[in-house]
């Protein structure tokens, strides 16, 4: 009598924060999406991307830039971060 071969369980490598953090670092909301959230990371980019074309309007937009935009970079590092972590504590692997 043979059985149905057994699955293996999946493992499932853990995600980097810190690369997912300085991914956003380079491109808002890309350390976002290889964490799951691949819709959050694309209004991220939108939104970050709506910011930048606003710093092409002289004195208002370049005010705008600074006072909303670079707060928004820097939340969007710790959302990229934040998320690899997340990812990780749902695979059970403590990061």
């Amino acid at each position: 009598m043979t059985y149905p071969p057994q699955p293996y369980p999946q493992q499932v490598q853990p995600k980097s924060p810190v690369l997912h953090g300085l991914a956003s670092f380079l491109l808002v909301g890309l350390g976002t999406m290889p964490a799951g959230r691949v819709l959050t990371g694309i209004v991220l980019l939108c939104v970050g991307l709506t910011l930048a074309l606003l710093t092409l309007i002289p004195f208002i937009g370049w005010l705008i830039g600074l006072l909303v935009g670079f707060p928004y970079w820097i939340f969007c590092i710790w959302h990229g971060y934040h998320s690899a972590r997340v990812w990780n504590r749902r695979h059970g692997i403590l990061s």
